[in-house]
Order: structure tokens, then C-alpha cells, then sequence
């Protein structure tokens, strides 16, 4: 099954019903890759946020949208889109949010003017996205991978990804906003096996301690790598 991007909207291209088995259909342009199965992340294109994730439930139907003067509508191929097991995202995840992530800011999609467009997420692209709202601690579909770190047979040291949220800089470094998903998955790591410790990267050491105190409710900053 594949997963993508599904931009919706608050006017006529995107008008979408509730039906008795909570099913959400939306109309988009014409995807003939989008399966039933599939899952889609419901990008909310007037406010750029994702607000839920859910299941493709039907094979999507192709139509025709008739012409419409009064909506200045033209007539032209449509993709009705049915989705259910819907998963609100709250709070929502921004394309702000998204721009201060190296991986995520990749994905904010374009700003539609007329035709909103299902845009496909490799397994790898899917992965940061699903990360990032377990970070936030949101629901992320069941069956889908995680980025986090390794531990390669032999190696020295962990490798992970970032484990921390930064926010504004300071005259000493930069604010810490939040622990990441691999902050916990590090603690547990070490729970298992103390030992595991002296294998960590000093920097990322450091910032498994920065993480430590911010948990503990006192602003953290974070300083850069320095030789000591």
C-alpha cells in the first residue's frame, strides 16, 4: 500500500460528505495510482496544516464535474476520493512546525489555486511524517516504519537522528522546545542495558541530558560542540 499527501479545501472543488459509515469523500484531480488501502494525510490547504490521517476505503471513482457559471466551474475529469478510520491531528501539524525539520519542510506541498493534486510520499518521506506526529504525541498509523536510530553490529557508537527541538537562537546557543521521539527510545535503550551509555556520541550526550531537564519543566539551552 502506498501513502500520500491528500490537499483538501473549503470550496466547491473539494465539498465533501459525511455518510452513515463515516465515510469523508473527497473530489480531487485524476490519480489513477491512488488504491484502496492506501493512506492518506489530509492536508487542510487554506490553513497549511495537516489535520488527520485516514484509509483509503473505495476504489476511487472517476467522474465528470459539470459546468457551473455561477461557481465559475468548468466542466472537467474529477476523482472522488472515499476515506475512513480518520485520525484527527491535534494539535495540528503546521507547515510552520514542518519548515524548521530538515526532512519535513521537503514535503509542505504547494499552494493550490485550483486543482488540489494527491501527491505520493516515498516509504522514507512517510517515515519523518509518522515520526513527527508520534513526536507530538498523535496517533500514527499502525503499520507504518520509523526513522530512528540503529546500532550497527560492532559499532562504537549509536546513531540516531536529532533527538531534540530547537527554538530560538540565544547569545549562548539555542532554546530546546521539545524531546523528540529517539529521546525516548534512547532512555529505553539504556534501561535495558546501562552499558549502552559509553557507546552514545558526546553530543548526543549532551543533548540526552538537555532533554532531561527540559522534562523536568526548566528552559534548557543548548549550547554548540566544544572541545571540553
Amino acid at each position: 500500500m502506498k501513502q500520500w499527501i491528500l490537499p483538501i479545501a473549503t470550496h466547491e472543488t473539494t465539498i465533501f460528505v459525511i455518510d452513515d459509515d463515516q465515510i469523508v469523500r473527497f473530489v480531487i484531480a485524476p490519480n489513477r495510482e491512488l488504491k484502496r488501502g492506501d493512506t492518506v494525510y489530509l492536508w487542510w490547504n487554506p490553513h497549511n496544516c495537516f489535520t488527520a490521517w485516514g484509509i483509503v476505503a473505495e476504489t476511487p471513482m472517476d467522474f465528470i464535474e459539470e459546468e457551473d457559471e455561477r461557481l465559475r466551474r468548468r466542466k472537467r475529469p474529477r476523482l472522488r476520493v472515499a476515506v475512513n478510520k480518520i485520525k484527527l491531528l491535534f494539535p495540528y501539524i503546521t507547515a510552520k512546525m514542518m519548515s524548521q525539520h530538515r526532512h519535513l519542510k521537503h514535503l509542505i506541498p504547494p499552494v493550490f489555486e485550483e486543482d488540489l493534486y494527491a501527491i505520493f510520499l516515498r516509504p522514507l518521506q512517510a517515515a519523518y511524517l509518522n515520526d513527527f506526529i508520534r513526536e507530538h504525541n498523535l496517533e500514527a498509523p499502525r503499520e507504518s516504519v520509523t526513522t530512528r536510530w540503529t546500532i550497527p553490529d560492532n559499532a562504537p557508537l549509536v546513531i540516531m537522528q536529532t533527538l531534540l527541538t530547537l527554538g530560538d537562537k540565544t547569545k549562548e546557543g539555542q532554546l530546546v522546545e521539545a524531546v523528540r521521539f529517539p529521546w525516548k527510545e534512547m532512555l529505553r535503550m539504556i534501561e535495558r542495558d546501562p552499558n549502552e551509555i559509553y557507546k552514545i556520541d558526546p553530543r548526543k550526550f549532551e543533548q540526552l541530558i538537555a532533554g532531561a531537564w527540559l522534562k523536568r519543566g526548566y528552559q534548557v539551552e543548548l549550547t554548540p560542540r566544544s572541545g571540553d
